[in-house]
């Protein structure tokens, strides 16, 4: 399902509510980044958004919508998007300013800040901060498809609901079955984000030299029980 991840890819995530994706990425010196999408949904899930879209047929993602959409979002320069399938895309998104990434002006006057950037003399630093608070600002960035879509699947990201991970997934699985929430359950946003230095520490994933690496439930960016929090901290070269 569409949903804007994450990171510089959390928040791709959540252009996307999808029920797999890839991300991969490289950050640079000058704090942009090139970041490389590639999403599906699962069966259930397309036949779910099929039933929710105004065209008739077969259910398929715009990719042309997602990226005059993304493209128009803060601190993107621009972003390109194709269909490899009815239910599939990949693209690419340019990042020209990570610390404006989808920084909207009530985000920066309440300090709702999604992405931080840091550099200093010695080392560098990226940190994703995601909560209940700041999801429905960043939806509203995108396409109102977005928001639609995420508002069926009765996500708290766009509802702003406080719910457990466990109710939620009782609550789709009420509504619209067990395949569909089984789906949203086992679905992940994988992420490798390459960085200018020798990574020192990761908050919430792993890493090997230059590369960052995550692994994020799907339910934990739909439900936001507890805020997703993620660091990288590298060696400035």
């Amino acid at each position: 399902m569409y949903k804007p991840f994450f990171l510089v890819s959390a928040a791709l995530s959540l252009l996307f509510v999808s029920c797999s994706a890839r991300i991969s990425g490289n950050v640079y010196e000058n704090g942009s980044a090139d970041v490389y999408i590639q999403t599906s949904l699962e069966p259930r899930t397309a036949a779910l958004l099929q039933s929710f879209s105004r065209n008739q047929g077969s259910f398929s993602i715009d990719s042309a919508a997602i990226g005059t959409s993304a493209a128009a979002a803060p601190g993107i320069a621009s972003a390109q998007f194709k269909n490899i399938g009815a239910s599939a895309i990949d693209g690419s998104i340019k990042i020209s300013n990570i610390d404006d990434f989808l920084l909207t002006e009530e985000s920066r006057s309440n300090a709702y800040r999604f992405v931080s950037y840091t550099r200093s003399t010695g080392e560098g630093s990226l940190s994703i901060n995601l909560d209940l608070t700041k999801g429905p600002l960043i939806i509203s960035l995108f396409s109102s498809d977005v928001a639609d879509y995420l508002s069926a699947i009765m996500a708290p990201l766009a509802t702003g609901e406080v719910l457990s991970a466990a109710d939620y997934l009782d609550l789709v699985t009420s509504v619209y079955g067990g395949n569909v929430s089984n789906e949203i359950k086992n679905a992940l946003v994988s992420i490798s984000l390459t960085m200018p230095g020798a990574v020192k520490s990761v908050k919430g994933g792993t890493f090997t030299g230059n590369q960052a690496n995550f692994s994020v439930p799907l339910t934990d960016l739909l439900v936001l029980e507890k805020p997703v929090s993620y660091e990288i901290v590298w060696s400035n070269p």
